[in-house]
């Protein structure tokens, strides 16, 4: 699994592959005690969800899996530095039962975790509620992991600290917060939002191209050779790609964002 160890009827409106990170939690949601994780914050493709899987899960997923997303908040020492995890997968059905138990029953053997009671009034169907454990860098931390269907569409967040910080009633709470996406939105928030997630979503790959290029760096990149290593990158524009800086950039209607290096900060502004 990677989590830790065409369009779509949703919430009323309908949920495209380039926006099913519409489905995610946003900073504004969780709060200024976390900071983004970047590098753990990108869209699925197909051989990635289907990582580990059984044939059956596979052949299911080929079928009616449509696209997926994850996004990562690392938490500061106000929060015992626990770190929030909000994914969401889109389908072409709701008839997603064996996928979805599959995916609980993966949970549960990798995070050596116990099934919790669904607390009263938490969102969704086919409810799922796990505590786990992790080991990260020989250190112990405990996974609390709610995951929900709504529709065509399954949601999940982690909650991940040392043992006894993650709370149930917090992670709920953040379930709500998720369940209540994608919210109507008008044309230049959507297509704000849209230009920020192409740009953000081109950055882990581009940064995986000038690791394997020690000595030429992001030198010679271009969005082809991108999409060697993810093949879900969207249509954005390489401005300048030397050595040790770059800039990548997008526009949609009329939003227009970019990310830099050495600057790295994603601006809405172009290169």
């Amino acid at each position: 699994m990677v989590v830790v160890f065409g369009g779509v009827a949703a919430e009323g409106r309908a949920v495209t592959r380039s926006d099913v990170t519409a489905l995610l939690l946003t900073k504004r949601d969780v709060g200024a005690s976390y900071s983004l994780n970047r590098g753990f914050t990108y869209r699925w493709t197909l051989a990635e969800r289907s990582e580990g899987a059984g044939s059956t899960l596979r052949r299911d997923l080929a079928a009616k899996w449509v696209a997926g997303a994850q996004t990562g908040f690392d938490g500061g020492a106000a929060v015992s530095r626990q770190a929030i995890v909000s994914t969401a997968d889109v389908f072409r059905t709701s008839s997603i039962a064996s996928i979805r138990r599959a995916w609980e029953a993966a949970y549960l053997d990798l995070g050596k975790g116990a099934r919790l009671p669904i607390p009263s009034g938490a969102p969704g169907e086919a409810r799922f509620l796990m505590r786990g454990r992790m080991l990260s860098d020989g250190t112990k931390l405990e996974v609390l992991l709610y995951q929900w269907q709504h529709g065509k569409t399954l949601r999940s967040v982690w909650l991940i600290a040392r043992p006894g910080v993650p709370r149930v009633s917090r992670l709920i709470t953040l379930a709500h917060l998720q369940a209540a996406y994608p919210k109507p939105v008008d044309k230049a928030t959507r297509d704000r939002e849209q230009v920020q997630s192409n740009v953000r979503s081109s950055i882990p790959a581009i940064e995986a191209y000038a690791a394997d290029r020690p000595s030429a760096g992001y030198s010679g990149m271009t969005v082809a050779k991108l999409r060697v290593i993810d093949a879900g990158i969207a249509n954005v524009e390489i401005v300048r790609a030397g050595r040790d800086t770059y800039c990548v950039q997008d526009t949609v209607g009329g939003q227009t964002a970019s990310f830099s290096r050495p600057a790295a900060e994603l601006v809405l502004s172009p290169c």
